[in-house]
C-alpha cells in the first residue's frame, strides 16, 4: 500500500492511542469508543 515503509504519522498516531488506552485516568480515554491502535495497522 505504501512505496516505502509506513508513513512516521501513523506511528505516531498508534502510539498515542495506545498511550490513551492504557491510561484509564486519560481524558481522551472515555472518548476512545470502538478506537484500538490496531485502526491504524495496514490491511492487506
Amino acid at each position: 500500500m505504501y512505496d516505502e515503509g509506513e508513513p512516521e504519522v501513523l506511528t505516531k498516531m498508534r502510539d498515542m492511542v495506545a498511550e490513551v488506552e492504557r491510561n484509564t485516568n486519560h481524558p481522551w480515554h472515555n472518548l476512545l469508543g470502538d478506537l484500538t491502535n490496531h485502526a491504524f495497522s495496514p490491511s492487506f
